[in-house]
């Protein structure tokens, strides 16, 4: 034998091929498995994510009421003295609107009178004008005329002192509340006004 039949030639690569080609998925499956893989690592990264400040977002929360509770809960002591000072001041203040309400009256008591002596009828005398109660004046005379006279007069003056703008303006209500034959003449009749204050 000679030594050049010995060495066979080389057609082959001068490597070892180790792959395994009909085991090897293909292409396309490797590639859809990548992006899948890595949709999911990005949603799962977001979520991770959005826990992790959902979870510090609540810590803050916490001690947020938590600070908040023990801010109140000091703070109650001077609450209670600010309400006992608020119920004290309405005391107060319910006195001095009482004291005001019957100290105050709405009419210029010189202009009204001179405004009931203006407009009062011929035969009528005034006796006295009153006010016995807050917000109410009355005012009661003698009219010296027939009855049936008397009560038509009445009326007009009632009606001339609705119409009266100083009159009308400080009053509500005017009306004739009495008319009665008075017990020294048959010509004279008693009668009272009230008037209404607003």
């Amino acid at each position: 034998m000679s030594p050049s039949r010995d060495i066979p030639k080389l057609i082959q690569p001068w490597h070892l091929d180790c792959r395994l080609e009909s085991e090897l998925p293909e292409d396309r499956v490797v590639g859809t498995r990548f992006l899948t893989n890595t949709v999911l690592a990005a949603v799962t990264s977001l979520v991770v994510v959005l826990a992790a400040w959902l979870a510090v977002w609540d810590v803050s929360l916490r001690r947020q009421i938590s600070s908040f509770d023990e801010r109140f809960a000091a703070s109650q002591p001077e609450l209670r003295s600010v309400k006992q000072l608020q119920a004290e001041y309405l005391r107060e203040s319910a006195k001095i609107d009482q004291a005001y309400a019957q100290i105050y009256t709405p009419l210029f008591v010189s202009g009204f009178m001179a405004e009931l002596g203006r407009t009062r009828p011929d035969r009528m005398t005034i006796d006295i004008v009153e006010s016995t109660e807050p917000g109410t004046v009355y005012l009661r005379g003698s009219l010296r005329e027939a009855s049936e006279r008397a009560t038509r007069i009445a009326g007009q003056y009632v009606d001339t002192l609705r119409k009266n703008p100083q009159i009308s303006a400080a009053c509500r209500e005017i009306r004739l509340t009495g008319l009665d034959r008075s017990p020294v003449g048959d010509d004279l009749l008693n009668l009272e006004i009230t008037f209404r204050l607003r």
